[in-house]
């Protein structure tokens, strides 16, 4: 389990939707290997689903 412990700065613009896409697949357990190719739509559906899983942890728990 990873646990964000440092605070970030937002960066100056928000990410692509490539990027954003990717992210989402890294969630979701996408690698990014060479070789690999891009993500599926599974990988993609697993990924919104823990992204959904922390806004929903981030709801109940605040930032307290």
């Amino acid at each position: 389990m990873m646990v964000a412990t440092k605070t970030r700065k937002l960066p100056p613009t928000p990410p692509t939707i490539a990027e954003f896409m990717l992210i989402l697949a890294k969630l979701g357990g996408y690698l990014n290997q060479k070789g690999q190719g891009p993500p599926g739509s599974k990988t993609i559906w697993r990924g919104l689903r823990r992204m959904e899983a922390y806004r929903e942890a981030y709801t109940v728990f605040g930032t307290s």
